[in-house]
């Protein structure tokens, strides 16, 4: 027996890992870049090799699979000259990537600052008594 996985046809949208995700417009000196949402399988790749157990060549390279996906030939090639020329270092892409996705999900991944607080009680405290567990 054979398990069958529909893939997505030419004419159909790519399985986004956001769907419904508009591209970010990215600012880098003088330079406006835009990330475009990735396909699903790809950010299931890179959080994979993100993973305790990946060797760190491959982290780093998986990282750069998913921006040189996102950024347009044009913009990569702009970006990957930040990074040859020092400009931008290992947490700023690391960052990149976080705000990137947060920017997609449309989901904070920082707690909100201006939570409300926890209700206040409306009842007198509890004054239960543990109960002895022995027996005479």
């Amino acid at each position: 027996m054979a398990i069958v996985i529909p893939l997505a046809s030419d004419s159909e949208e790519e399985v986004l890992a956001f769907p419904g995700a508009k591209p970010v417009k990215v600012v880098m000196g003088d330079e406006e870049l835009v990330a475009n949402p990735p396909p699903a399988g790809l950010l299931m790749l890179v959080y994979a090799a993100q993973s305790d157990a990946a060797d760190p060549s491959d982290q780093i390279s998986s990282v750069f699979e998913l921006l040189q996906h996102v950024f347009d030939e044009d913009d990569y090639r702009v970006f990957r000259s930040y990074i040859a020329e020092g400009k931008i270092g290992v947490d700023a892409i690391v960052a990149l990537v976080s705000d990137l996705v947060e920017q997609w999900s449309d989901l904070p991944t920082d707690e909100p600052s201006g939570s409300s607080p926890s209700p206040k009680s409306t009842g007198p405290k509890s004054t239960a008594k543990r109960r002895s567990t022995a027996r005479t």
